[in-house]
């Protein structure tokens, strides 16, 4: 299981350059929509927690759905949006 996380580096690298028409672009372009994408999934787990204290939701189920949404940020906020809400 080593060679998982440089498999994964290569993975990303791949995808990343693969974004790029050259690769003096790298850089630019794709650290760009890195951070476009990183605001949105911020945007994403905001809204979901703000979802998650209006809900009407036991305390049980929201100390539950909040550490989910915070030990698996992204996904945990989708879960929440698509099958959390009641």
């Amino acid at each position: 299981m080593k060679t998982f996380p440089a498999l994964a580096l290569a993975l990303l690298s791949a995808l990343a350059l693969s974004a790029c028409d050259s690769g003096a672009e790298f850089l630019g372009g794709s650290l760009l929509t890195l951070g476009i994408v990183g605001i949105l999934a911020l945007i994403l787990i905001a809204y979901a927690i703000m979802e998650l204290l209006k809900s009407n939701l036991s305390s049980t189920e929201k100390i539950i759905w909040g550490i989910v949404i915070w030990v698996v940020p992204f996904i945990g906020a989708i879960l929440f949006l698509v099958i959390g809400r009641k």
